[in-house]
């Protein structure tokens, strides 16, 4: 008759992110089998006015569960997902009550019906359809979301511990999620006599971030399959059920707008990529003015050609990833403005939206998109380019146009400059008198740094 502490999540909701989350009709109805739930413990918390007093639950409390479990020997489980479109043209506008986030679609809260550890790598025992490869499992311990792709995540290869419950997201109608046969459950201890065949790892950067008694941890990783734009092996930053929370996130691109702890980019093959990376962080609810360390793996197969830089946008700073292993700095860490992050931390209320919203700008580069230099919209971007020689030194988030070289010179002279989005650029060159010499064209140029030869003889110009 309070604050619910059981629920779960309808995907088929299309109103707001609030208006998904369900409450059973009656506690003692029966648990669907396959149907994840969060369940919260008051741990004799003080009731929300207008009442008075504590609720007596305190923490430790056993949860038991009774039932049989599903027989997979003599038939087929459907975990029911769904998958089902959000309107576009309801989304979230600054601070208004209207608020759709077509992230959230498809998202499914389930869970595992067994009573055996089910490996979520099985190449047996699943049925999947439309379904990405990412799942995800909440852990208390360390107020963040394990996830896992199927390579690489922190979940730990992938193993779902029995009646765990996860989110795991469709992309597209007509999804299926199906356990058949005892295929899928695994041993959590087992030996196994013979040759073993590695599979094909990824190339996997691994960054961990710590700072405030707090930590977080991200991956990108490229591949064939790998896209900027979303794509099945990306896994979601979701919002943190948290009080006090630390989160490392990246985007596939500058354009695109989803926070990501599994980043899945294309191959390390000599195109330079420029991809944002985030940090948010709240205690008490409040943003924190801390100090932070940022270390990192890199793959080992990683080319001896690859430049990887860490652009540190609050010192104006260039970090050579593979000369440095960690990095250390200063920086309010924001976080966004909603219901979980207040001026007071209500831990009683329904969970918010599935995907955590960042607040970081993103679109087209805006040369005004920082108005306080101590405060930069984007904290960092990894720099990573195959064709780079010698060092680079710091780049900003804005298009750069570094000096000739040589010069002064006597024949020719090449041109360098920095595009941190693939965009339509056009160099000109000017006489002192402000009159136009020579230009090159306007042409869409990928993002990173490119270069051009100017010969001024072919034009004849006269000397300086």
């Amino acid at each position: 008759s309070l604050q619910p502490n059981l629920v779960w999540w309808d995907e088929t909701d299309k109103g707001t992110t609030l208006q998904s989350w369900r409450q059973p009709s009656n506690l003692i109805d029966d648990a669907p089998a396959g149907r994840g739930h969060y369940f919260y413990i008051f741990n004799g918390a003080a009731k929300s006015s207008p009442l008075t007093g504590n609720y007596t639950d305190v923490l430790p409390l056993t949860m038991s569960t009774t039932g049989s479990e599903v027989n997979l020997a003599s038939g087929i489980f459907d975990f029911g997902v769904t998958f089902t479109a959000r309107d576009t043209n309801l989304i979230a506008q600054a601070d208004t009550l209207i608020e759709v986030n077509q992230a959230d679609e498809g998202f499914n809260l389930i869970a595992n019906p067994t009573a055996s550890t089910l490996d979520w790598n099985a190449v047996s025992g699943w049925t999947k359809t439309n379904l990405d490869e990412s799942i995800y499992v909440w852990d208390p311990a360390t107020s963040s979301f394990l996830t896992w792709n199927g390579s690489i995540g922190s979940l730990g290869s992938g193993l779902i511990a029995p009646f765990q419950g996860f989110w795991a997201r469709t992309n597209a109608a007509s999804p299926s999620l199906q356990l058949t046969g005892n295929g899928a459950k695994t041993l959590t201890n087992k030996t196994f006599y013979g040759r073993i065949i590695a599979p094909e790892e990824p190339s996997v950067i691994h960054l961990q971030i710590n700072g405030e008694n707090l930590k977080a941890e991200s991956f990108i990783s490229f591949g064939e399959d790998g896209v900027p734009e979303i794509d099945s092996k990306d896994a979601y930053q979701l919002e943190s059920l948290a009080e006090d929370w630390l989160l490392l996130y990246s985007y596939g691109s500058l354009k695109t707008k989803t926070p990501l702890v599994i980043n899945n980019q294309g191959t390390l093959d000599g195109e330079e990529k420029v991809i944002p990376l985030h940090i948010v962080a709240s205690k008490a609810g409040q943003p924190i003015n801390g100090s932070y360390l940022m270390n990192w793996t890199l793959p080992t197969d990683l080319p001896a050609e690859v430049t990887l830089v860490l652009m540190d946008h609050i010192s104006q700073k260039a970090i050579d990833m593979r000369k440095e292993s960690a990095y250390a700095f200063s920086f309010e860490a924001p976080r966004l403005p909603n219901a979980r992050t207040g001026k007071s931390f209500d831990p009683l209320a329904i969970p918010q939206a599935v995907i955590f919203q960042s607040p970081y700008r993103t679109g087209e580069v805006n040369p005004n998109a920082r108005k306080a230099a101590d405060k930069p919209e984007r904290p960092f971007t990894l720099f990573i380019s195959g064709k780079v020689i010698g060092e680079i030194g710091y780049l900003p988030d804005l298009p750069k146009l570094f000096a000739a070289v040589p010069n002064p010179f006597s024949k020719q002279s090449k041109i360098r400059f920095f595009l941190p989005e693939t965009r339509k650029a056009e160099i000109q060159i000017t006489d002192m008198l402000g009159h136009v010499v020579r230009s090159f064209p306007s042409e869409v140029f990928t993002a990173g740094i490119h270069e051009l030869d100017w010969i001024p003889s072919a034009i004849q110009l006269r000397n300086g």
